[in-house]
């Protein structure tokens, strides 16, 4: 199973629900893949705290906005 087949399991069970990928995976076609099917974003590994922080602020300004 891959990352792709969980984030399409999510998406069919809860659409609703802010999914990011966290992947070492650098090729633009998976995370094309993974935006088509609904990923909120997307972090390449190795993390760091500012870029972590910076997805997360990203999806809650989307929620607000759409909360509207």
């Amino acid at each position: 199973i891959t990352g792709l087949d969980v984030l399409k399991f999510i998406k069919q069970e809860r659409p609703d629900c802010h999914c990011v990928m966290v992947t070492y995976i650098d090729d633009q076609n998976f995370i094309n893949q993974a935006m088509e099917i609904g990923a909120a974003d997307y972090l390449k590994k190795p993390l760091t705290l500012p870029e972590i922080e910076r997805v997360i602020n990203k999806i809650v300004k989307r929620i607000r906005k759409g909360a509207k």
